[in-house]
């Protein structure tokens, strides 16, 4: 409910050259301290999105951590 929230407030504010869709949901965890980062689930609302896209995206950004993906939960 908390993202859905957020994500109207950022879609109202009609941002110039900005089109925001959402395409599916799930759940991210993150463990600094083993350096790993599991990605999850599905969103009751949105359904299920491509989680080894989300995986490819964090790679890039957290590029010494192991990423992994599922669709239980």
């Amino acid at each position: 409910k908390e993202n859905f929230a957020h994500f109207k407030s950022v879609e109202s504010k009609n941002i110039k050259n900005c089109k925001l869709y959402a395409i599916g949901g799930g759940r991210i965890n993150i463990n600094s301290m083993n350096k790993k980062i599991l990605i999850y689930g599905y969103s009751k609302s949105y359904g299920i999105c491509d989680h080894s896209l989300t995986c490819k995206i964090l790679q890039n950004h957290y590029p010494d951590f192991e990423c992994n993906w599922s669709n239980d939960g």
